[in-house]
Parts: structure tokens; sequence; C-alpha cells
């Protein structure tokens, strides 16, 4: 929930243009970083449904 709160502040502080023109790098790389720990969660959670008996298998995943 932390990431979520940082990522949506961040959105938010981006959309000032002041901000968005001094710190474009960060910016940049910030979404790139909230981005891919994102990908990784919804990864491990793709991942671990399968522990599931109805969840087993590339169909019980999809």
């Amino acid at each position: 929930m932390f990431l979520i709160v940082c990522a949506v502040t961040l959105a938010v502080l981006e959309t000032e243009s002041n901000l968005k023109q001094k710190n474009a790098a960060l910016f940049g790389l910030t979404d790139t970083l909230f981005g891919f720990a994102f990908l990784l969660e919804y990864s491990a959670r793709l991942w671990s449904a399968g522990e599931q008996e109805k969840y087993s298998g590339f169909k019980g995943r999809i």
C-alpha cells in the first residue's frame, strides 16, 4: 500500500508543469521503478495462484 500511495502522489506531483520540467529525469526513473515493482508483484501473484487446485495449470491462471 505504501508503494501505491507513493506512486499516486508522484503522479499528482507530475501534473505540476514546473516540477515536471525541473525533475523530468527523476519522474521518469520513479515511473519506471514503480512500474517494475508492480509488474513483479503481479507476476508473483500470478505464479502463486497455481498453488490452489482450481487455479492450477495455464488455463486456471488465465
